[in-house]
């Protein structure tokens, strides 16, 4: 209240209080101690390629609810637990001139006011932002969402909006990292010191996924976190708007969700003969081997084409009883 009345005091006088109150907060904040030096700077904040893959087995298995979609959009896609509360239907767009690629608006969050749960507008600019689903998340949100009103909860338990109290208590059930103890010794008496990974660290887990698990800069990162822009050509030279970067960034989170190594669809398909052009995805992952069985009935032109490289290996030919 002191550093507020302080705040207004300075803006009423035209004088801008950054210095002031950055002042104030250092001269105001008490001291840590040394076991809380030690666990802001040794603590585990990020999570192993195995220990993702294992989130993410659970909130895509045939158990999977509305929760487990919104904590999938927490953990992977770095939203707060009040922006997924936030999302409508209509917050779904499509992609300008890419035909099946689709983001998220994030204009919303949904938090308490006065006591009580409402839909608000950020007060942080950098919040209001457009971030790209990647294909393994999109096929997971409600199938429904069309038939209902744009401004209709995307996600919700027993016909009422996921609330963020929920999503919060059920990513503590989720992210708990191994055991992970220090034991300092001080003034005779022996103390331990949980080092292990902690729900709350999720965001930033999340950003170190992007970075050296999608290969994506750090202009980009900010960007999706809603986080303020770390550099000049950031802030004001690159619009992560524009439907070519939202591609971009899409493509290296779906890179990155690839080394999940689950396949979404079966791998064996048939082609129906009475199509003379058809298009088949496969979907693959990392270190992933897709499977493709094609019979023809006539001579025909087979074209292939990834986003992420190949190597083909072909089988040979089998002729029928009909010889074709």
């Amino acid at each position: 209240m002191v550093r507020y009345a302080i705040s207004l005091y300075l803006s009423e006088h035209d004088i801008n209080p950054s210095h002031v109150m950055d002042l104030l907060i250092k001269a105001s904040t008490p001291p840590k101690g040394t076991r809380a030096k030690i666990s802001d700077n040794m603590r585990t904040r990020s999570l192993s390629i195995e220990q993702c893959r294992e989130i993410y087995r659970i909130l895509t298995s045939d158990a999977a609810t509305p929760v487990h979609t919104g904590l999938l959009l927490m953990v992977f896609l770095g939203l707060d637990a009040s922006e997924v509360s936030g999302l409508n239907c209509g917050d779904i767009s499509p992609i300008t001139g890419y035909s099946g690629r689709y983001n998220l608006q994030i204009i919303r969050e949904y938090r308490k006011v006065d006591k009580k749960y409402s839909l608000v507008r950020f007060n942080n600019i950098n919040k209001y932002r457009f971030v790209p689903i990647p294909s393994q998340i999109y096929a997971r949100l409600p199938k429904d969402r069309s038939a209902g009103e744009p401004d209709a909860p995307l996600l919700t338990i027993r016909n009422k909006r996921i609330s963020p109290d929920v999503l919060t208590e059920e990513l503590g059930k989720l992210s708990k990292g191994d055991a992970n103890s220090l034991v300092l010794e001080s003034n005779g008496r022996t103390r331990s010191i949980d080092l292990s990974f902690q729900p709350s660290s999720y965001k930033l887990n999340c950003r170190y996924y992007w970075k050296y698990h999608c290969g994506m800069q750090s202009g980009e990162i900010n960007y999706l976190a809603g986080l303020s822009p770390d550099d000049t050509v950031s802030a004001h030279y690159i619009d992560y708007n524009n439907a070519t970067m939202q591609l971009r960034m899409l493509s290296q989170m779906e890179y990155g969700m690839a080394m999940m190594n689950v396949s979404e669809l079966n791998p064996w398909y048939k082609l129906d003969n009475r199509f003379v052009r058809k298009q088949l995805n496969v979907p693959a992952g990392l270190n992933w081997k897709a499977g493709v069985k094609l019979r023809f009935s006539k001579p025909a032109e087979l074209a292939l084409s990834t986003e992420r490289g190949m190597t083909v290996i072909c089988g040979g030919f089998v002729k029928n009883d009909k010889g074709s």
